[in-house]
């Protein structure tokens, strides 16, 4: 039980810091339709465990590094309170920010009894979930647009699907980047003897020891980038 609530607290302070420090939507528009930096060809998977918001890891990335991948995929895997979640409904897409950003975030869900273990190829089935998501978002905003005005410009709808589709296909094809950002929890000077010991030794250790996103994915080490 001590080391049940030693990892539980460590976890939820971790996860406070993590909400805490996420870059703002505002600051990321502030940044222009390039993010301030030089994109290159590829995917990039930014593993994260949050389920909304935007990491404080990126906002370390585009800080220090003068270039990021044409397409982004802000990955977050969960567990959800029921037995099997299955395969079709596995992952959840959604934007974030402008079209013009490329920027998604895809919610890896099991269910209590999933084998929290990959069994295909994790890079096809997210660009597949990706351009069905697109697909579906452009065939939602051509119904809305038709309800209100029919005009020249509803003809572009179809084509903008079709033209951000073949990018992402382009990336998929100069590679995919897994980034996994490692925080480390430290007590404060403050603390007890028992606080000190229980995260900076108790839940160190069990942090080290924690399986990680990209062995659930079955990650090459060849395409993982750590930070």
């Amino acid at each position: 039980m001590a080391i049940m609530f030693t990892w539980n607290y460590g976890t939820m302070k971790k996860h406070q810091f993590d909400v805490e420090n996420k870059v703002s939507m505002t600051k990321m528009l502030s940044l222009g339709p390039c993010l301030g930096m030089v994109r290159v060809p590829g995917i990039g998977l930014i593993f994260s465990n949050l389920a909304s918001g935007i990491p404080a890891i990126f906002g370390h990335f585009i800080t220090n590094l003068p270039a990021f991948h044409q397409v982004l995929v802000f990955v977050c895997a969960k567990s959800v309170q029921v037995p099997y979640v299955s395969e079709n409904e596995r992952l959840v897409i959604s934007r974030i920010g402008p079209k013009e950003y490329h920027m998604f975030r895809c919610i890896v869900r099991y269910g209590y009894k999933d084998m929290q273990q990959e069994n295909y190829n994790f890079e096809n089935k997210l660009v597949s979930a990706i351009i069905q998501f697109i697909e579906v978002e452009d065939g939602v905003q051509d119904e809305q647009t038709n309800e209100l005005t029919i005009d020249d410009g509803n003809i572009n709808i179809e084509e903008s699907y079709k033209v951000e589709s073949s990018l992402i296909l382009k990336a998929k094809e100069s590679g995919v980047t897994y980034i996994v950002g490692h925080s480390y929890a430290e007590a404060k000077k403050s603390s007890s003897i028992l606080k000190k010991f229980g995260i900076d030794v108790v839940f160190a250790f069990l942090s080290k020891n924690c399986r990680e996103p990209d062995i659930m994915l079955e990650v090459a080490h060849t395409s993982l980038l750590e930070v």
